[in-house]
C-alpha cells in the first residue's frame, strides 16, 4: 500500500516537473512514513533535491477532509493541488528565494537585528531566526507563484488546500483545538496577498484560527504593509481587488533582493512577539528546524513523531536549505551555524570594556553632571534655536498640553538674556503605533543620537574627562540631572542610538528604565562610521509622544550609500511629524550637514563636544523649564 502510495505521489511530481518545463530538475524524493502533519517538504542544500514526506493514512486523510470540509473537488483532484503545490513551491525556494547564501545571510541579519536585543539565549535566537525566515521567505515564494504564470489560479487553490488539510489532519489525529496566534498570522495574511478564496479563509477562522485575537485586522494590515511598501497596494489586498498591473507591481517589489533585508527586519517585528506561545507541533517545528542539513548534529533521522508540516511550518526546512555556487562545498547545517556565531559575535550588544565599569562610570557622570549645574545660567551664552515653521502660533492664553507641537517650539534667548518661548498649536493629526484613544500629551520624550567613532573620542577617567564622546554622556547625564530636579524625569520616555561599525540601540525606554540607556551610552566603540537606518526607522515608529531628538556627528560616513540612506530615514522622520530633529554638526560642515539644511533641519555648528553640551544643555532647560513655568 505505501508502495503505490509513494509511486502516485512521485508521478504527480514528475508530472509538474514536466508541465512546467524543468528539464535539469529530476531530483524528488518522496517517502511515505507515520506522522503528526499529511505531508512534509523541504529542498536540501548538498543536492538540490526536494524531499516529499506523506502519511502512511494519506488517501483516507483525504476523503475525511473532502467529507468535513464539503470540498467539491474529488479526492484526485485535490491530490493533485497539493503535489503540485509542494514541488512549485520548494522549486522556487531554489530559484527564488532566498536562491544564494548572500540573500539568505541578509534575510537573517535582517531578522536577527530584530530580535537580538529582546531575546538573550543563544538556543532561542537560532529558533526564531530560522521559524522567522521560513515564513518570510515562503510568503515571498507564495504570493510570486500566486500571481505569475499560466497555473497561478491553481496554486492558490493548492495553498489553500495544503493549509486545510493540515489543520484538518492535526484535529483528528492529535486533537489539536485552534492554531497558535504566530502561525495564524502566516497563514491568513498568505491568503490574502495570495488572492486565495475569501469563503475558505472565513472557514479556516470560524474553525481552526483562535477565537480571540485581539487587533489581529492591525497587524495583518502591518505585515501586509511590509510586503507591499504602498499604502494603496495594501488596501487592494485587503479589499482582494488586486487587478494585474497591482499584482506586477506588488511581485516585483518582493523580488527585488536589495529590500529584503529591512523587509525581513520589519517582518520579525512584527511577528517576534506572537511565537512565545506555540502549540505542541510548532515547538517541535523549532526544535527541528534545520535537520536536513546533512553534517548538522540534528541530521539524523528523527522520530516521525516529530516531523512537521507545511511550508511556514515545516521542521525539516529553513531558506538555508537552498544552495548557489558560492556555498556550494558546504553543508547547510555548517553554514547555518557560522552565520549565526558571526551574526552573534557582530551584534551581541554591550560589547565595549567601558561596561565592566558600568557601576563606577555611572556614578562618576552623575558626580560631574551635578557639578555643570550653573553652566546653563552663564549669560554669555547665547545660541538661538529657530526653525521655519508653517503652523499656527499658540498664545499662551490658550495653553494646554496636549494641544502643542512641541516639536516645532521655539526657545529665542536675547541679547538681555531674557527668555521668550514660542509655542504652536499642532495641526496635523498624528498617525500613532497604539491603538484606543491615546494620544500624544504633555511634554516632548528626548532622543539622542551619538556618534562613537574613533573620531569621537573617549577618556573617561583623564583627570575631569576628556574627548568628544566624553562630552556627548556628559551632555546626557546633565540633561537628565536636570530634568530629576524637576521633578519631571519620571514623566518622560527616552532613547539612545550609539553608532560606529555597528549600531546600538536603547529603544524607548521609561525613567524606570533608564540604566537601559545609559549601557547604550558607554557602548563606547571606536570604529568607523556607519549608522544603521532601521533604528532611525524604529525611533520614529515605536514613539509614544513628540519627541526632541539631538543628534551629534561629524557626519563624514564611511559610505555614501549609508548616508543617501539616513537623509531618506530623516526625510520619513521629518514627514512624519512630532518630531524636532537637530542636528549638533562636529567641525566642519558635510553633505550631510547641507541636505539637513535644504530640508531646514536646525544645524547647529559646534567646535567642540563641549559647545554641543552647552548647547544642548541651555537649549533642554529653556524649553522644558520655561515651558512648565507657563
Amino acid at each position: 500500500m505505501n508502495k503505490d502510495l509513494e509511486s502516485h505521489i512521485m508521478d504527480l511530481c514528475q508530472k509538474t516537473i514536466i508541465d512546467k518545463g524543468w528539464k535539469t530538475f529530476q531530483d524528488i524524493e518522496v517517502e511515505v512514513a507515520e506522522q503528526l502533519h499529511p505531508v512534509n517538504a523541504a529542498i536540501t542544500t548538498a543536492d538540490r533535491k526536494i524531499h516529499i514526506e506523506v502519511c502512511n493514512d494519506f488517501y483516507k486523510a483525504v476523503e475525511t477532509l473532502k467529507t468535513d470540509e464539503k470540498l467539491e473537488e474529488d479526492s484526485g483532484s485535490i491530490t493533485e493541488l497539493i503535489v503540485q503545490e509542494v514541488v512549485e513551491h520548494e522549486y522556487s525556494h531554489h530559484g527564488l528565494c532566498p536562491r544564494t547564501k548572500e540573500n539568505f545571510e541578509q534575510i537573517l541579519d535582517g531578522i536577527f537585528e530584530a530580535i537580538h536585543g529582546k531575546e538573550y539565549d543563544t538556543g532561542r535566537i537560532r529558533e526564531l531566526c530560522f521559524y522567522i525566515s521560513n515564513a518570510f521567505s515562503d510568503t515571498i515564494v507564495n504570493t510570486t507563484n500566486a500571481h505569475t504564470g499560466r497555473d497561478k489560479e491553481s496554486y492558490r487553490k493548492g495553498f489553500d488546500m495544503l493549509y486545510l488539510f493540515s489543520e484538518n489532519y492535526q484535529r483528528k489525529k492529535v486533537g489539536k483545538r485552534h492554531t497558535s496566534k504566530g502561525f495564524t498570522l502566516f497563514v491568513d495574511t498568505n491568503q490574502f496577498l495570495c488572492g486565495t478564496s475569501k469563503e475558505l479563509n472565513e472557514k479556516m477562522w470560524k474553525k481552526y484560527f483562535p477565537s480571540l485575537f485581539i487587533g489581529f485586522s492591525r497587524y495583518r494590515k502591518k505585515i501586509i504593509d511590509v510586503f507591499t511598501g504602498d499604502e494603496n497596494l495594501t488596501n487592494l489586498v485587503l479589499k482582494r481587488q488586486l487587478d494585474e498591473e497591482s499584482a506586477t507591481k506588488l511581485v516585483d517589489r518582493l523580488k527585488d533582493t536589495s529590500l529584503w533585508n529591512q523587509m525581513a527586519y520589519d517582518y520579525a517585528k512584527i511577528m517576534h512577539p506572537f511565537l512565545n506561545k506555540l502549540n505542541d507541533g510548532e515547538a517541535k517545528l523549532l526544535e527541528n528546524s534545520f535537520t536536513k542539513g546533512s553534517g548538522s548534529p540534528s541530521s539524523k533521522k528523527q522520530p516521525k513523531e516529530s516531523q512537521q508540516p507545511k511550508q511556514g511550518d515545516k521542521d525539516q526546512k529553513t531558506p538555508g536549505d537552498k544552495k548557489d555556487d558560492k556555498c556550494s562545498g558546504k553543508d547547510k547545517g555548517d553554514l547555518i551555524d557560522d552565520l549565526i556565531r558571526r551574526l552573534t559575535k557582530d551584534h551581541t550588544p554591550y560589547t565595549s570594556p567601558y561596561l565592566q565599569d558600568f557601576a563606577k562610570l555611572d556614578q562618576l557622570y552623575r558626580l560631574r553632571a551635578g557639578k555643570l549645574a550653573l553652566y546653563a545660567q552663564d549669560k554669555n551664552i547665547s545660541p538661538q534655536y529657530e526653525k521655519n515653521l508653517s503652523r499656527e502660533e499658540l498664545p499662551l492664553d490658550d495653553f494646554k498640553a496636549s494641544d502643542i507641537d512641541w516639536a516645532s517650539t521655539r526657545v529665542i534667548r536675547k541679547k538681555d538674556g531674557s527668555k521668550h518661548v514660542e509655542l504652536y498649536r499642532g495641526s496635523v493629526p498624528l498617525i500613532l503605533p497604539f491603538e484606543g484613544d491615546e494620544k500624544p500629551v504633555g511634554l516632548p520624550d528626548l532622543s539622542f543620537i551619538f556618534d562613537s567613532s574613533i573620531s569621537m573620542g573617549f577618556q573617561p577617567y583623564s583627570g575631569d574627562g576628556n574627548g568628544e564622546y566624553h562630552f556627548a554622556a556628559l551632555t546626557f547625564y546633565s540633561i537628565l540631572n536636570y530634568l530629576e530636579s524637576e521633578g519631571i524625569a519620571p514623566l518622560l520616555n527616552y532613547h539612545l542610538i550609539n553608532f560606529s561599525n555597528s549600531t546600538y540601540s536603547s529603544g524607548w525606554c521609561s525613567y524606570s528604565e533608564i540604566n537601559k540607556v545609559k549601557v547604550t551610552l558607554f557602548d563606547y566603540q571606536s570604529g568607523g562610521t556607519v549608522l544603521n537606518p532601521k533604528y532611525l526607522h524604529d525611533l520614529r515608529t515605536s514613539r509614544k509622544d513628540n519627541v526632541i531628538s539631538f543628534m551629534l556627528s561629524d557626519t563624514d560616513f564611511n559610505l555614501q550609500e549609508n548616508e543617501k540612506e539616513i537623509i531618506k530615514a530623516v526625510d520619513e522622520i521629518l514627514a512624519s511629524g512630532g518630531i524636532g530633529f537637530y542636528l549638533f554638526q562636529m567641525g566642519q560642515p558635510s553633505t550631510f550637514s547641507e541636505e539637513m539644511k535644504k530640508r531646514n533641519v536646525p544645524v547647529h555648528y559646534v567646535k567642540s563636544a563641549e559647545d554641543f553640551m552647552n548647547k544642548a544643555i541651555r537649549f533642554s532647560k529653556d524649553l522644558y523649564g520655561e515651558a512648565i513655568a507657563k
